[in-house]
C-alpha cells in the first residue's frame, strides 16, 4: 500500500469511528473535554465546514498540558489542514503545517513522523510549486531541530522530490548536486532507508543522463541500468519502474537490438499507464517506432492497453506513417514524416525519432525491392532508382545487402543494358561435389606448366612469379614461403564457399502475398512476370555472413586477377 492510500485508510478508519459512535456524539454537548469537542467537531464537517473549522481552530488554540491534550490538538491541526486544503487556502495550510511541527515533539516520535511522512506524500502532488517548496521547508526545518531515527527517512524523501522538480524544471546542475547530496546521506543511512531510497536515486540518476545525451552517456546508462534492474522489487512504485525500463528500451536502441528495445519500450509504456503519467505518451510513440524497425506483424496500436489511444489526435500522424508503410507507399512514408516533424514538437526534435524513421525507411524499401524481385524476371535499374528514389550506387549496396541476408537469390546485375534479371533455378558458385584433393591436383598441374619454354635455359626462374598463383590464392600476400598443402586448400575452399549466401527461407506474410499478386495482375505486357516464384518456404538456417565479408572477397578475387593478368 503506498502512503497516499495509508493517509486515505486513516482518514476512511477515522470516519468508520465516527459512524460506530454517531448516536454518541450528538447526544454529547460540547465542553472542556478535547476528545468530545474533536468528535464533536469532525461531525459537522460534512454539513457545515465554516462550523466544524471554527470548532477544530479552538481545540488547536488550547493551551494543552498533557500528552493526550497535545494528541488530540494534533489530530485537529490535522483536520484543519484538510479542511483549507480543499478550499484552497494554501497559506492557511503552510501556517498550520508550521504550527504541526511545533506541536510533533509533545505527541510522541513515531505518531509525528507517521503523520508529517503521510501529509508530505499527501500535499507535495500540488500543481502549485511555490506552495510544495515552502512545504517541504518547513518540513526540513523541523527534522533539522528533532534529532530522530526518522528524520533521515523524511529527509531523502524531500529531497529525492526537490531532485525530480529541478529535472523537470531543467535545471540540471542543481539536480545533479542534490542527486549528490542524496548518495551521500544515502551512504550515512541504515540498510532499511538504503533498501527504501536506493532504486528512487538510480532512478533520478537515469533521468539526470538521459536528459543530457543518452548517445554520449550510453556506457553510464548501461550500468545504471543493469543497477536499478536488480534492485527494484515487486513493491516498487510503477513510476520508478516506467523509468527505468525506459532508459532499458533507449540502451537497446542505441545498441542497435530493436526488438529488446521494443520490449522494454512497452514495459515502460505499462508502467507509466499504472502510475497515471503523462510520459505513457512518449512511450507508445518509442514503442511505435521500434514495432516497425523490428518489422513485428502486430500493430501497436491494436493491444488491448492502446486500442483506446488510436482515437486520440496525437496519434493521427503516427497511424498514418504505419498505415503507409504496411501499403509500401514510400511517398505517402515521407509525407507523413514531414508531416511529424512539423506538427510534433516532442518528436520533430527527438533523436531517437530521427535515426528510427531512417532505418524504417531502409526497411521499407528493401521490402518494396524484395518484392519488385520476386514478381518480375529483369527489371531496369532506373524503374526502381525511381520508385525508390535512391542512387546506382545506393541500389548495389542495397541488392547485395538483401542477398548476403538471403532475402533474394538468383540475382545478376547487367551493367552494360542496367537490368537486375532474375533466375528461376540460381546458379551453383561451386560443382556439388568439389573436393580438396582435385584442387590440389590442379593447382599442382598449374605449377608444373612452363610458360618460359622460349627461353633461355640458363636464366634463372623467378620463383617467386612462378608461384603467384598459389601464392596469391592460397596464402596470401604476407606469407613467408609458397609451401601449400591439403590442408591450405581445405581451408581455402572452406573459405570460400562460407562467403556464398545461403537463401533465407522463411514463409510469405499475408501482406508481402497481396502484393505480389497485385504486382503480376498490373505488370506492364513488356515486362516478364515471374510466375514460378514459390510461397510458404519452410524457415531455413540464418545466413552467417555479412554484406561486408562480400565485398571483401569480391574485391580480393579482382585484386588476385589483375595480379596473375600482370605476370
Amino acid at each position: 500500500m503506498s502512503d497516499s492510500e495509508e493517509y486515505s485508510s486513516e482518514e476512511s478508519y477515522e470516519f468508520e469511528f465516527e459512524d460506530e459512535n454517531e448516536e454518541m456524539v450528538e447526544e454529547q454537548v460540547p465542553d472542556s473535554d478535547l476528545e468530545n469537542k474533536y468528535y464533536y467537531a469532525k461531525g459537522l464537517k460534512d454539513d457545515s465546514s465554516s462550523t466544524a473549522m471554527k470548532e477544530f481552530e479552538t481545540i488547536v488554540s488550547y493551551e494543552a498540558e498533557s500528552q493526550e491534550d497535545f494528541t488530540w490538538c494534533f489530530r485537529a491541526c490535522k483536520q484543519l489542514i484538510k479542511l483549507y486544503y480543499k478550499n484552497g487556502s494554501l497559506d492557511k495550510v503552510l501556517s498550520l503545517i508550521q504550527h504541526l511541527t511545533k506541536l510533533a515533539p509533545k505527541v510522541g516520535s513515531a505518531y509525528a513522523e507517521e503523520s508529517i511522512g503521510r501529509l508530505l506524500n499527501h500535499y507535495s502532488v500540488s500543481s502549485d510549486g511555490g506552495f510544495v517548496k515552502k512545504l517541504y521547508d518547513i518540513i526540513l526545518t523541523y527534522i533539522y531541530n528533532e534529532d530522530s531515527p526518522g528524520a533521515s527517512r523524511i529527509w531523502l524523501k524531500i529531497h529525492v522530490s526537490k531532485a525530480a522538480m529541478l529535472l523537470e524544471e531543467r535545471n540540471l546542475d542543481a539536480a545533479y548536486e542534490l542527486i549528490k547530496q542524496i548518495k551521500a546521506q544515502l551512504e550515512e543511512s541504515s540498510e532499511n532507508v538504503q533498501n527504501a531510497f536506493s532504486i528512487e536515486c538510480l532512478a533520478l540518476e537515469i533521468e539526470y543522463y538521459s536528459s543530457l545525451s543518452v548517445l554520449e552517456n550510453l556506457s553510464i546508462l548501461q550500468d545504471l541500468y543493469r543497477d536499478s534492474l536488480n534492485a527494484s522489487t515487486a513493491l516498487t512504485h510503477p513510476r520508478i519502474i516506467g523509468i527505468i525500463r525506459e532508459c532499458g528500451g533507449k540502451v537497446y536502441f542505441y545498441l542497435r537490438n530493436f526488438e529488446k528495445a521494443r520490449l522494454e519500450f512497452y514495459d515502460s509504456f505499462k508502467s507509466y499507464d499504472e502510475a497515471g503519467s503523462l510520459n505513457k505518451k512518449r512511450l507508445l510513440k518509442y514503442l511505435t517506432l521500434c514495432s516497425l524497425i523490428a518489422e513485428n506483424e502486430v500493430n501497436p496500436f491494436e493491444s488491448q492497453e492502446t486500442q483506446s489511444y488510436a482515437q486520440l489526435p496525437d496519434y493521427s500522424d503516427l497511424i498514418f506513417m504505419i498505415k503507409q508503410y504496411d501499403e509500401l507507399n514510400l511517398d505517402g512514408f515521407d509525407q507523413a514524416v514531414a508531416k511529424i516533424q512539423k506538427d510534433d514538437e516532442f518528436l520533430g526534435n527527438d533523436d531517437i525519432f530521427h535515426r528510427a524513421t531512417k532505418l524504417i525507411k531502409h526497411n521499407l524499401r528493401s521490402k518494396i525491392l524484395v518484392n519488385l524481385l520476386k514478381s518480375y524476371k529483369s527489371i531496369r535499374f532506373q524503374y526502381i532508382l525511381d520508385m525508390l528514389h535512391i542512387s546506382q550506387d545506393e541500389l548495389e549496396h542495397l541488392v547485395i545487402h538483401l542477398s548476403n541476408q538471403g532475402r533474394v537469390s538468383g540475382i545478376s546485375m547487367d551493367f552494360f543494358d542496367n537490368i537486375i534479371e532474375v533466375e528461376n533455378t540460381p546458379t551453383v558458385p561451386f560443382p556439388s561435389q568439389v573436393h580438396h584433393s582435385d584442387i590440389m591436383n590442379n593447382i599442382n598441374a598449374l605449377g608444373a606448366l612452363n610458360f618460359g619454354s622460349s627461353g633461355s635455359e640458363t636464366r634463372k626462374v623467378d620463383e617467386e612469379g612462378r608461384h603467384i598463383f598459389a601464392k596469391e590464392l592460397l596464402l596470401g600476400s604476407t606469407a613467408a614461403s609458397t609451401y601449400y598443402g591439403i590442408s591450405h586448400v581445405t581451408e581455402w575452399l572452406q573459405c570460400l564457399i562460407s562467403a556464398i549466401p545461403c537463401r533465407a527461407k522463411a514463409s510469405m506474410s499475408q501482406k508481402d502475398q497481396i502484393y505480389f499478386e497485385q504486382r503480376a495482375e498490373t505488370a506492364p505486357d513488356n515486362v516478364k512476370i515471374n510466375t514460378e516464384e514459390k510461397d510458404n518456404e519452410a524457415t531455413e538456417t540464418e545466413n552467417t555472413t555479412t554484406r561486408l565479408s562480400l565485398l571483401d572477397w569480391c574485391r580480393e578475387i579482382r585484386t588476385w586477377q589483375k595480379k596473375v593478368s600482370a605476370h
